[in-house]
């Protein structure tokens, strides 16, 4: 009897196991998630101003594209500028040597004077017949001049 109940344990085991299989089917697939869409964002063209060296240097009345401390700048024909810093309402002056695409700004009025000698600040300038841009070479003026004139500036007509 006791080999009749094994045999017929083992049958039971084996059709149970069968129909767990049978009922399990495939497993299940699992989604896989695709990589999100990127959008590129648009880059807003900006071409530098044209420099010329050994050209004129533009005179004229100027106003940044977007103000800080100085909201204009004016340079006259015998070497001398004027800043108007709308932020502590004073007018800066002082004078300019321009050489070929550089220029020295050397002020007698304002926050960078105060120093025997002042504090001359030496840029590159460039002009595209409307937009004159500075870049600084070295300026040693303790206040922040070249963060302030380092941008664009539109002349005015």
């Amino acid at each position: 009897m006791k080999t009749k109940d094994t045999a017929l344990l083992v049958l039971s085991l084996i059709t149970i196991v069968s129909l767990l299989n049978a009922c399990g089917g495939n497993p299940a697939q699992i989604a896989t998630p695709l990589p999100p869409t990127v959008t590129p964002i648009p880059t807003l063209a900006w071409t530098a101003p044209t420099i010329t060296p050994g050209g004129p240097f533009p005179i004229g009345i100027y106003e940044p594209v977007h103000a800080l401390d100085t909201d204009q700048l004016e340079f006259l024909a015998d070497g001398t500028y004027t800043a108007n810093l709308a932020i502590v309402k004073f007018l800066a002056r002082g004078a300019y040597v321009v050489d070929g695409n550089e220029i020295v700004f050397n002020e007698e009025k304002g926050p960078c004077s105060g120093h025997p000698g002042g504090y001359p600040g030496r840029y590159v300038w460039s002009f595209d017949g409307n937009m004159l841009v500075f870049t600084v070479v070295e300026d040693p003026c303790p206040v922040p001049r070249k963060y302030d004139l380092q941008r664009q500036w539109i002349k005015q007509p």
